[in-house]
């Protein structure tokens, strides 16, 4: 079995929202896990919805939570659940930047692109389980050094 060791910070990412969010993320045989970077600035996007349910972290930053049209601050630390099928959208509370990390417990087909940077440990979304590299790595992204997080 190999160990692959990622560092969420070093990640390629995909900036969206006229530059106001990047996101990375990583995924196993049944699941995918994003990393959000929310810029305080950012306006409050329009709720969407997906057939799955999905856990919301907040690790720095306080994040506006909507569910159902009722919004929530989340401040570090705290966690929520977003039932499947909930109209919902999240956007910065207060000046600072937020990380927030989202679980999803199914492999999203339209997130895969997110986790390109895996391909030594999976050959594309049908990748059957336990298909793996030999040995351990460590990736780390060219020039991102300079990220703040």
């Amino acid at each position: 079995m190999a160990i692959h060791l990622y560092s969420w910070r070093e990640l390629p990412r995909q900036t969206i929202f006229d530059g106001n969010l990047s996101r990375t993320a990583l995924r196993t045989d049944g699941a995918i896990v994003t990393f959000n970077w929310f810029e305080p600035r950012m306006p409050r996007p329009v709720p969407h919805s997906h057939p799955f349910d999905q856990l919301v972290l907040v690790v720095a930053g306080s994040l506006n939570l909507e569910i159902a049209g009722e919004v929530v601050e989340m401040p570090p630390g705290s966690a929520a659940r977003i039932p499947s099928g909930a109209a919902h959208t999240a956007w910065p509370a207060g000046d600072l930047r937020v990380l927030n990390i989202d679980v999803f417990g199914t492999v999203r087909e339209d997130y895969l692109f997110l986790t390109h940077h895996q391909k030594e440990v999976f050959a594309g979304a049908g990748a059957p389980a336990g298909a793996v590299s030999e040995g351990l790595s460590i990736w780390s992204a060219p020039g991102s050094g300079d990220r703040q997080d």
